[in-house]
């Protein structure tokens, strides 16, 4: 299946069709005979497939061309992503009333429910990826930049949509993990911050960003306000509640006044 939107990584494939004409090659090394008709190479961070000659063959296999993008992911950007989804998630199972253990420790973050199944989320940094460990099996998850998501690589399937499945089929609750696409067509509201730092997600529920000052531009919390909120008590609640209203007001304050 070939990627329908933009992640972080893509794939080449190629197939084989019935024909009278021209059988079409890959080979592993770079060619010096002229039997040879596709070659691999890297040149400016990206590796791209060439069709360069052809033999005689009673079949043919059509490649279809497509540029592979180095890994746009810095490693600690990475993380950083990572981090934020596993809180996020944190919070809304810590948050729904569930009966499930949570263990968030040394970037996995574990998620037990009362009938003993489980998920476990981690990471493969060489890939820049999430992995999910679940009952029905391991699934993978590149970042998609565009969206500001986590996609299958397998099957396109968000991270928010097969989540939402499972804690259906698990606990008979479908929760709302806040990561729910955008039409392609309807841009996103312009922020009330101008120095948005781009693709950073907020580790809070909703769909948003931080700006420099690490304030979410969706409920104005600081992210380590977010991070605290789960064993905060009432008044350190309250607290940070204020500090947020003081900060929205002020954004759309100077919003209205530009």
């Amino acid at each position: 299946m070939r990627p329908s939107i933009p992640t972080t990584r893509r794939l080449a494939y190629a197939r084989l069709l019935p024909s009278g004409g021209v059988l079409t090659r890959l080979c592993r090394q770079w060619p010096d005979t002229p039997d040879y008709c596709v070659r691999m190479r890297s040149m400016t961070g990206m590796l791209c497939i060439w069709q360069v000659a052809s033999v005689s063959c009673p079949t043919a296999l059509s490649v279809d061309i497509f540029e592979v993008p180095a890994m746009s992911l810095t490693e600690a950007r990475f993380h950083d992503l990572v981090d934020a989804t596993q809180q996020n998630l944190e919070d809304v199972f810590d948050e729904s009333g569930l009966d499930v253990d949570l263990e968030n420790s040394a970037g996995v973050l574990t998620v037990k429910f009362e009938n003993g199944s489980q998920l476990i989320f981690s990471r493969q940094e060489p890939l820049r990826q999430l992995w999910l460990a679940a009952r029905s099996g391991g699934f993978h998850f590149d970042y998609d930049e565009v969206e500001s998501r986590w996609v299958c690589d397998t099957s396109d399937e968000l991270l928010s949509e097969m989540l939402a499945r499972m804690t259906l089929d698990q606990a008979g609750i479908e929760l709302d993990f806040g990561q729910n696409p955008q039409p392609a067509a309807v841009r996103p509201p312009k922020p009330l911050f101008s120095n948005v730092s781009p693709a950073v997600p907020s580790p809070c529920i909703s769909t948003c960003r931080l700006d420099e000052q690490k304030v979410c531009l969706g409920c104005f919390r600081h992210v380590e306000d977010i991070r605290e909120w789960r064993s905060a008590d009432d008044d350190r609640r309250r607290q940070i509640r204020h500090e947020a209203d003081r900060r929205r007001s002020q954004a759309q304050t100077g919003q209205a006044a530009g």
